[in-house]
Formats: structure tokens, sequence, C-alpha cells
């Protein structure tokens, strides 16, 4: 990653933590680069306020590339992501867990997969005068105190109760993606077609493709944490079947085999959840 492009990380206002994982501030030189983000899917949806004199391009794997609006909210996405970031680019990034959006505003969850629009029409046109405002100040402090005091307003009630998809991504995410979905709903008591229809209107996304996220995600903290891991440890940990699987699901989810990851730098796919 080039030293033009910098990234700082902040945690959400403490009520808002059961929705938002994580705040980020990103930036790039008005005379830097041009880098371009690889980035895998997380399991999260994204939201991008974009302060600086600058637009980003976005797209999906397989998909044309997208200007940005100021305020740009994407869902959840297979595959991967390519993130073209110009000079003069500073952003308010948010990562909203899987469930979030839906539980406060009732939004149509599968309708914002493999999708990116202008937040205004989620969260209202006054979140383009939230992105008014961040450009006032001069802290970085003060535009994530005004994120969190905009949020808490949206988030301030619960409209939609899913408890089933609040545990089952809980269960997920503490076997680290590598759970059955049957076992899921066994442990639920119900049937796997019923806990699929409420993941996915909930969340955007199945139960099972969540854990192979989940399971991908964990896999690449592991090879930022010990880089000189052998494969079969690797594979071992992971849960993969063999190496054949890892290869191929590096593959789908970031475009680069494995050693062409573990040479890359990327801050953007060192997020998973939990």
């Amino acid at each position: 990653m080039s030293t033009a492009y910098k990234i700082a990380w902040f945690n959400p206002a403490r009520a808002l933590s059961p929705y938002f994982h994580s705040y980020w501030i990103s930036r790039v030189s008005a005379d830097g680069d041009l880098p371009k983000v690889f980035m895998p899917p997380t399991g999260f949806v994204t939201i991008l306020l974009s302060f600086g004199s600058s637009a980003i391009q976005l797209r999906y794997y397989g998909h044309e590339w997208k200007t940005c609006s100021p305020a740009t909210i994407s869902g959840q996405y297979f595959n991967y992501t390519e993130l073209f970031i110009p000079p003069s680019y500073e952003t308010v990034g948010i990562f909203i867990r899987p469930g979030a959006i839906y539980q406060a505003l009732g939004v149509d969850m599968p309708a914002l997969t493999h999708s990116v629009m202008n937040a205004a029409d989620i969260f209202g046109n006054d979140i383009n005068e939230l992105v008014n405002r961040l450009k006032e100040f001069n802290s970085d402090e003060r535009r994530i105190d005004e994120v969190n005091t905009y949020f808490l307003k949206k988030f301030k009630c619960v409209k939609y109760q899913t408890p089933i998809v609040n545990d089952s991504i809980r269960l997920i995410t503490e076997a680290k993606g590598n759970i059955r979905v049957t076992a899921v709903s066994d442990y639920f008591k119900c049937s796997t077609r019923y806990l699929e229809k409420q993941f996915t209107s909930s969340t955007g996304i199945s139960p099972k493709y969540l854990a192979r996220v989940v399971q991908f995600n964990n896999t690449l903290s592991i090879l930022r944490s010990e880089p000189n891991i052998k494969w079969p440890d690797l594979i071992g940990r992971s849960g993969y079947y063999d190496q054949s699987h890892l290869i191929k699901t590096f593959i789908e989810f970031t475009g680069k085999t494995p050693l062409s990851y573990a040479n890359s730098s990327n801050e953007l796919t060192e997020i998973h959840l939990n």
C-alpha cells in the first residue's frame, strides 16, 4: 500500500456496538498515487461518507466501475470488490454488522446485496447534511463524534427483532465458520429452510455463505499473524479440505493466490466478524 494512503481505526459508541463493528478514516494525499484495493467479503454492510474533494470508484467482481456518491452504502457481495482511490480522497468508513440495517430500518436486504446505493435512499437526505458537516471539522475525533451522534438517533430503537438470526450469526462466528447450516437449524429446533429464509431476508445472504466468509477471514487473520505458517497447518486450522480447496477460495474471494495475497499489503482485508 502506498505511503500516500493513510488509514486510522475507531470504535463506535458503546450503544452502537451491537450494530456497528468499526469506523475508519482513510485519506490519500493530493500528490499521492492511485492505489487499487482488492477487498474480500467481510460479512459487513459498508457505508462511505466522503468529505474530501474527490470520489472513490468501486466495482464488484464481474461488474462495471461505479463512481460513489458522497454518502454511499454497499451491501453484502460475492467474490471480491475493487476500490479505486484517487488523490485528495478522504472518507469515514463504517462496517455495519449483518442484520443491523434490517433490524433498525426494515430495509429489504436482498435488494441491497451486490448493490451500491446512495445512502440517502436508506437513511434520508439528512445523511448528506452529515457529510457536509464532516467537511467543516479539522479533527478526525470530532468527525467520529458527529457520526456517532447521527447514527445513535437512527438506531435508537430496534423495530424488527430477529433473535434467531442474531444467535445464528453468533454461532457461526464462534465456530469461525466451521459449522454446517443443519447444525445451526438443529440447535434452534427449526427447519433449514426456515432458518435460511429468516437469515437471507435480514442479512441479504445465506447462513452458508456467511459461514464461508467468516472461515475465510479467519484464515486471513491466521496468515497475517503467522506469515511463516506452513500450508498444511494453515489448512488444518482453517478447516479447509485440502490445499486446492484453500487456493480456490482465495482466488474467489481476493482474485489472488494465497502466496500473492501473503506478499501484498491491504489493511482492509484484515477485518472479520467478532
